[in-house]
């Protein structure tokens, strides 16, 4: 199965842990997300591109995914900075997970944003859970570095790229 690449760029500004989980949306006040705010340091201020990646079939893929293609891991902020119509852009529901790790009563987890009909929240998720066919991983890559393809490759006859949340296929002339 081929992996579904959507980008999109996010501006990451100064907010505490509790601004950044309500700003998803309707996170209830009894998730464990909002306790795990201290294990995160906050992402450098500004624009970044975040790369989306569905078809990775668990957090450990995930992670060789990103080492592979020179991506960087995503903290929560860079996740629940990403203001989009999910439903529009990525489906009528799923999740999209951070890829920074963080424990919680002594077990590995990560952070998402779920959606699903218009409703929106943060969570925090055991790692072995991610994965779905649902489900996209987050990584980033610094917006001054061009996303375009190097089109003097010959191996991307037929293949679909996606530039700036557009998605295109790459044909011989």
């Amino acid at each position: 199965m081929e992996n579904l690449i959507k980008t999109f760029t996010v501006n990451i500004t100064k907010q505490t842990w509790k601004q950044a989980v309500s700003s998803v949306g309707n996170t209830p006040k009894d998730y464990k997300v909002w306790k795990v705010g201290d294990q995160f340091k906050h992402p450098k201020l500004g624009q970044r591109e975040l790369v989306l990646v569905n078809g990775i079939k668990s957090f450990k893929k995930a992670i060789e995914y990103a080492k592979d293609n020179k991506l960087n891991l995503t903290s929560p902020y860079e996740v629940f900075a990403l203001k989009i119509n999910f439903e529009k852009e990525l489906g009528g529901y799923g999740h999209i997970v951070a890829t920074t790790e963080c424990a919680f009563v002594g077990y590995r987890r990560a952070c998402d944003v779920w959606w699903r009909g218009g409703s929106r929240e943060a969570r925090l998720g055991w790692l072995e859970g991610f994965g779905s066919s649902s489900g996209w991983f987050a990584f980033s890559r610094d917006s001054s570095k061009s996303s375009a393809p190097d089109l003097n490759n010959k191996d991307l006859d037929g293949e679909v790229v996606e530039i700036k949340g557009i998605e295109y296929k790459l044909t011989k002339i």
